[in-house]
């Protein structure tokens, strides 16, 4: 409705002035003293606690004018803040609209990300289906192709689940090789990587359990807990094992500048396989995603235009230097991570 060119005044009042929910009333904020007051408790806030970002809930609800307000005010103070902005929205058209500098109708939201819902949404499903050209990791694809839309899609928040959605767990039935899959793109894919506590050890619920569930305690980190998932002890095979491998790549990513700001290419995914590399003037990472529950041999050729740019190939995880003259073999429900060097 907010975006809509086409919108009738009844749905855009019922919209903007119509309660939340039957116990979360809307503020009134068209009025001015209000409007002053919601800006400067921010401003109180990030000064008297020093905090360094705001998520803000539902940002298409309020009144889309005095929101800009609100952000424009915050980082007029703090120009170096972080203003994340909830767009529950699937449609990276409609999610433009908040993360483009100046919209088709001169609006501009002042926000510095947004959630990459629709990235969200289609790795839920994609890691779930066999290859399609509209399935399988082919989701994954066909969303990136559309960040044409956005001026810097570099600065959206990519994530697995957060508390309002399915644990990415249950999503992927609690299959060990895909929530790595899973991981390992939102710590190599561009955008701020966003791991949502108790992902790294495979907490698991969905929404029919309720947000209770979802959003259950991490185990541990009380004296009476009789679970400890903050200590090796404390947890499981399983457990130990997603969280060494979250442990392993975000200490990748945090070593290697070119995973969190090179340039993105990607390939269309063939045969179940989607590879991409992070890229800049002196090195590269080539990312392999195999869908498939068998083994995949990649034909060296289709990513010539990138590999044959550099001359040193190591493995990121080992470290060890690999010959990949040839073809290229990636375990099935597996992936390949390959730090590349001129």
């Amino acid at each position: 409705v907010v975006v809509d060119p086409y919108v009738s005044n009844h749905d855009k009042t019922k919209m903007l002035t119509g309660w939340f929910d039957r116990t979360m009333p809307d503020l009134n904020q068209n009025n001015p003293y209000l409007a002053n007051y919601l800006i400067q408790n921010s401003i109180w806030w990030i000064e008297y606690a020093g905090i360094d970002g705001i998520r803000m809930d539902t940002q298409p609800y309020p009144y889309k004018e005095m929101m800009s307000d609100w952000a424009a005010r915050v980082l007029m103070e703090y120009p170096d803040f972080r203003i994340l902005g909830e767009i529950w929205v699937g449609n990276p058209a409609i999610v433009s609209y908040w993360k483009s500098k100046k919209s088709t109708d001169g609006y501009e939201s002042n926000l510095n990300s947004v959630f990459d819902f629709p990235l969200h949404d289609a790795l839920k499903m994609g890691f779930n289906e066999d290859e399609g050209w509209d399935s399988g990791l082919s989701r994954l694809y066909n969303v990136l192709t559309q960040d044409y839309l956005y001026e810097k899609p570099e600065e959206h928040v990519v994530f697995c689940d957060n508390h309002d959605v399915s644990r990415i767990a249950a999503v992927l039935n609690n299959d060990p090789a895909k929530i790595k899959q899973a991981m390992l793109f939102i710590l190599t894919i561009r955008g701020i990587p966003l791991v949502y506590y108790g992902t790294e050890i495979g907490m698991s619920g969905k929404p029919d359990d309720h947000h209770g569930k979802i959003r259950r305690d991490f185990p541990g980190g009380w004296a009476n807990d009789s679970v400890n998932a903050f200590s090796q002890t404390g947890r499981d095979s399983l457990q130990n094992a997603l969280h060494q491998f979250t442990q392993s790549m975000l200490n990748i990513r945090s070593a290697n500048e070119v995973l969190q700001t090179g340039k993105l290419i990607h390939f269309i995914p063939n045969d179940g396989v989607y590879v991409y590399f992070r890229y800049n003037n002196d090195e590269a990472v080539m990312v392999v995603i195999n869908n498939n529950k068998q083994e995949r041999k990649l034909d060296r050729k289709v990513y010539a235009e990138m590999l044959d740019e550099y001359l040193q190939m190591y493995d990121l995880e080992s470290g060890k230097e690999q010959n990949y003259e040839h073809d290229l073999v990636v375990e099935g429900n597996g992936y390949l991570l390959i730090s590349l060097k001129k």
